[in-house]
C-alpha cells in the first residue's frame, strides 16, 4: 500500500513598506511579508487529505487580519499564489489552516501575512 510522501517549505517575500511602497519595499518596521507554506507530495506516493498545517508567529510580528488564511492554493513557476479558496485561522499567535488534498506530486500552499513591529 502507498503513503503520502509529503515536504513542507516556508518562504517569504516582502510585499509593501512605508518608506517604498511597492515599489522595491525593504524588511523593515511597518513593511508587510506574505508567508507561504507549500506542502509538496512526492511522485508515486498516495494522496494526502486533511493536512494540518500551523506556524507560530514571531512576537516581532503581527497578523494581518484583513488578509486572513488562504489554503489549498498553488505555485506557479516557483512563486506561491494567493489564490487559495479554503480560509485558515489566527489564534494564541498561531496561523492554522488544513490544505484539502495533496496529490501525487503536486504542491498546495498556505499563505498568510504579517506586518514587521
Amino acid at each position: 500500500m502507498l503513503a503520502a510522501a509529503l515536504s513542507a517549505t516556508k518562504t517569504s517575500r516582502v510585499i509593501s513598506d512605508p518608506v517604498n511602497g511597492t515599489t522595491n519595499p525593504k524588511m523593515i518596521p511597518g513593511a508587510t511579508i506574505e508567508y507561504c507554506i507549500a506542502v509538496s507530495n512526492a511522485a508515486g506516493s498516495a494522496a494526502a487529505t486533511s493536512v494540518a498545517v500551523n506556524d507560530p508567529l514571531p512576537a516581532n510580528l503581527t497578523f494581518d487580519a484583513g488578509f486572513g488564511v488562504k489554503t489549498n492554493g498553488s505555485v506557479v513557476s516557483g512563486v506561491c499564489q494567493a489564490d487559495g479558496t479554503g480560509v485558515g485561522d489566527f489564534t494564541s499567535n498561531t496561523v492554522t489552516g488544513t490544505i484539502a488534498s495533496v496529490a501525487a506530486s503536486e504542491t498546495k500552499t498556505l499563505v498568510f501575512r504579517a506586518s514587521i513591529n
